[in-house]
């Protein structure tokens, strides 16, 4: 909702924009206007290929980040699910690392898909220190007491470390993935834009419904781009069913011992 919010904004200030171009053209005689034509096109025709270009970019560039997100929760997965079973392979001395990764998946989800309509995340150091500092205590607790034990404690290890980068690296894609004050250029760019079409444009209804059709593609194209730059929060969602059925299939702890004997 708030990247609708945003959006909205955009729409609005180009449509001013050309509503001001509209009134300055009634204003200033057709001679000056007429006169002035071919330096407003000139500007005009720039303004629109840096618009376009830069738009066009940060839409491809927000889509990257979707996409990367996406491989990086499969990898992210994948991590969780191995750990998981060299916790398993490794024996009923590793079952509270099992029930530290729980915790850790718990977490991992309310850090992603946040409640927050605007979006906003940080990443805070003490808090992934909270994270690492319990399952190293697993780690430094569990004693190998055969080679499989060693290699199963050995790709935990491994498997963790995963966990930690990928976590780190999705969080902090998605701090501030869109700065306002590149938004704000993009949006002064579209505002320039239409000022001038409204300026060598004739003033009728006609004129005035393409204009705001035009400011909404204009904010169609800005709301792409914010939705796709943060894939937890909007429209796109990634889909959260998909990370609840992997905590749903982790077993629980009371289930290993059973087996386990």
């Amino acid at each position: 909702m708030f990247f609708l919010y945003r959006a909205a904004v955009v729409a609005l200030a180009a449509f001013a924009a050309a509503l001001a171009g509209f009134g300055v053209q009634h204003m200033l005689p057709p001679d000056y206007v007429a006169a002035s034509k071919s330096m407003i096109t000139s500007v005009m025709g720039l303004d629109a290929s840096l618009l376009a270009i830069v738009l066009g970019l940060l839409i491809w560039t927000a889509h990257g980040q979707f996409t990367g997100q996406l491989e990086k929760l499969q990898t992210l997965a994948r991590a969780i699910v191995l750990l998981d079973l060299a916790f398993v392979a490794y024996g009923p001395e590793a079952e509270p690392g099992r029930r530290e990764l729980r915790v850790i998946l718990d977490r991992t989800r309310e850090q992603l898909w946040i409640d927050d309509p605007k979006g906003r995340r940080a990443v805070a150091y003490s808090a992934l220190a909270a994270e690492v500092m319990p399952m190293r205590g697993v780690f430094l607790a569990l004693r190998p007491a055969n080679d499989g034990q060693r290699h199963d404690l050995a790709a935990a290890r491994d498997h963790f470390s995963t966990i930690v980068d990928t976590e780190v690296t999705m969080l902090r894609s998605l701090v501030n993935p869109v700065p306002n004050q590149l938004l704000t250029i993009v949006v002064g760019w579209a505002c320039l834009l239409f000022f001038c079409y409204a300026l060598t444009a004739a003033i009728n209804l006609l004129t005035v419904i393409m204009a705001a059709l035009g400011a909404l593609s204009v904010a169609s194209a800005a709301y792409l781009m914010l939705e796709l730059s943060d894939p937890y929060v909007g429209l796109f969602r990634m889909p959260q069913d998909a990370f609840e059925g992997l905590i749903r299939t982790m077993r629980p702890a009371d289930e290993l011992a059973p087996s386990a004997a």
